[in-house]
């Protein structure tokens, strides 16, 4: 995980605050989880509901688009001593790692999800 003073004014940017306690009452410097994307941390909202964060790292896609912008450029030095083309390989990688960085496409599958798993009731909990 990344240190929260890298996450806390990335959050504020992405949350359009200048404060975080606009949003939270309480919120964990702490990551409880984190992965290659993004990390979570608790918090409470002001109304009281206890929510999990998840912060995507800052400069991700920035770093990802230039990742793959040296990979195309390698695969253009040799593409001639490649058996097949893959160029096409990138431009899917471009889309592709674009919907993964898309947190508001995972919450819409989150809420697909919920709704598919309802008839469980509290036996299964979605977040």
């Amino acid at each position: 995980s990344r240190p929260w003073q890298q996450i806390e004014p990335h959050l504020k940017e992405q949350l359009g605050v200048d404060d975080l306690k606009e949003v939270f009452s309480k919120i964990d410097e702490r990551a409880v989880a984190a992965a290659s994307l993004a990390q979570v941390h608790r918090a409470m909202l002001q109304d009281g509901t206890d929510v999990a964060v998840k912060v995507q790292y800052p400069g991700l896609q920035a770093q990802i688009t230039n990742d793959l912008n040296m990979i195309q450029m390698a695969m253009m030095m040799f593409k001639d001593k490649l058996p097949l083309d893959v160029g096409w390989l990138i431009n899917e990688l471009r889309v592709l790692l674009a919907r993964e960085c898309d947190f508001t496409i995972e919450a819409a599958n989150s809420q697909r999800a919920a709704k598919a798993l309802a008839w469980r009731g509290a036996e299964v909990c979605v977040p």
